[in-house]
C-alpha cells in the first residue's frame, strides 16, 4: 500500500513541478480580451512589462452594418506609428494594432468569444516599431525579424513565417513620433 501511495505522491509532486517550471513569464504580461462582441479592429496598447491596455476601435453588431466606436487617442490603427496585423493578404480585412513596447501572445487578444488572433495573420504594416514575429506562443518556433516601416505578407517567403502561423510578437524599439 505504501508503494502505492509513494508512486502517486512522486507523480503529483512531478506534475506540479512540471506546472511551476513549465508556466510561462510571458503571460503575466497579456490579459485574454474581448472587447466587444464582435471587433473588426482592435488596438493594443503595451506598457512595456506591465499589462497591456486594449480599445476596440471598430465593431460589427448582427443585425447592423460596420459601426465605428469614437476614440480619442493620438496613437491608433490609424497611424503611422501603430504596427498593424490583418487578417487578409495585402494589408485587408480584420486588423489589431499595437502601440509601445513589450511582449505579447496573439492567443490574448480576441475578435469574439469564438475567434481569437492566433493562428490569423497574413499580412502587417510595423509602423514605427522593431521587433520579432514568432509561430509559436511565449517566443518559440520560427521567428522573423521586423524593422519600422515595412509591409509585407505572411507567406513563408523571403524569411516571412507562414501565412496564419503568428503565435506571438516581441515588440523591442518604438520610433515615434520621429520616425
Amino acid at each position: 500500500m505504501s508503494r502505492i501511495f509513494s508512486k502517486v505522491s512522486a507523480s503529483f509532486l512531478m506534475l506540479l513541478l512540471a506546472l511551476v517550471i513549465g508556466t510561462p513569464m510571458a503571460q503575466a504580461h497579456t490579459a485574454v480580451t474581448a472587447s466587444q462582441p464582435s471587433c473588426r479592429q482592435l488596438v493594443v496598447y503595451l506598457h512595456g512589462k506591465n499589462p497591456v491596455t486594449t480599445k476596440c476601435l471598430s465593431t460589427t453588431a448582427t443585425n447592423s452594418s460596420h459601426t465605428v466606436s469614437p476614440h480619442t487617442s493620438k496613437v491608433d490603427c490609424g497611424s503611422r506609428d501603430a504596427m498593424v496585423i490583418w487578417s487578409d493578404a495585402n494589408l485587408q480585412g480584420w486588423s489589431i494594432c499595437f502601440v509601445g513596447t513589450g511582449f505579447v501572445n496573439m492567443t490574448s487578444f480576441s475578435v469574439n468569444p469564438f475567434w481569437n488572433w492566433n493562428d490569423q495573420a497574413s499580412s502587417y504594416g510595423t509602423g514605427c516599431l522593431d521587433g520579432i514575429f514568432y509561430t509559436n506562443t511565449n517566443g518559440w518556433g520560427q521567428s522573423q525579424p521586423f524593422t519600422m516601416k515595412t509591409t509585407g505578407n505572411f507567406d513563408g517567403y523571403a524569411g516571412h513565417l507562414p501565412n496564419d502561423a503568428l503565435s506571438s510578437i516581441y515588440i523591442t524599439s518604438d520610433h515615434s513620433p520621429n520616425c
